[in-house]
């Protein structure tokens, strides 16, 4: 088991490390055994301005019961700079987080009575991939895809990458 101040370390590398991807926002999700969904912490600002306004939630968050954590930085393309276009998106029992740009987001087709949207590629992708399927979601956006994602019972995450946009894993041997 990965003691929480070595996770909330490489949380904080990484971030960093992605910070040249984008400065306008960051979120982290958190799973741990037992818990029903993950945690998400998300904040404006660059990826330093998060670390300052989370790092000691997410230490807090990560028990030794830690499965994973997904993390990202945006660089607005599509929506604007808010909170709720941040990174990780939670989109019915979907969470995921996108780099690259979908340019038909706007002709998915979502159930808007079962989904809010904010507004930006990503969260309008997310929705129609719990709605349809990954797979799916997949085959019907057009634009460049890396995804990393999670779905009940958020006991795995699942990478697909299509492009050249970056993508930094740490992988924790003891998590398997």
């Amino acid at each position: 088991q990965v003691p929480a101040s070595t996770l909330t370390k490489l949380t904080a590398c990484l971030t960093m490390l992605n910070s040249t991807r984008g400065d306008d926002s960051a979120g982290v999700a958190i799973a741990n055994q037992g818990q029903s969904a993950p945690i998400l912490l998300k904040a404006v600002g660059t990826p330093r301005d998060f670390l300052k306004k989370h790092l000691g939630d997410i230490e807090a968050l990560c028990d030794d019961k830690a499965v994973w954590l997904m993390g990202h930085t945006r660089s607005k393309t599509v929506g604007d700079v808010t909170v709720n276009n941040a990174h990780p998106f939670k989109m019915g029992t979907l969470i995921g987080a996108h780099n690259g740009n979908i340019s038909n987001y706007a002709n998915l087709k979502i159930d808007t009575r079962r989904y809010t949207l904010p507004g930006c590629d990503s969260a309008a992708f997310f929705a129609y991939a719990d709605q349809r399927g990954l797979k799916t979601a997949i085959q019907d956006s057009f634009g460049s895809i890396v995804v990393t994602v999670s779905q009940p019972p958020y006991s795995k995450i699942r990478i697909y990458k299509d492009s050249v946009f970056g993508l930094h894993i740490a992988y924790v041997s003891a998590w398997q």
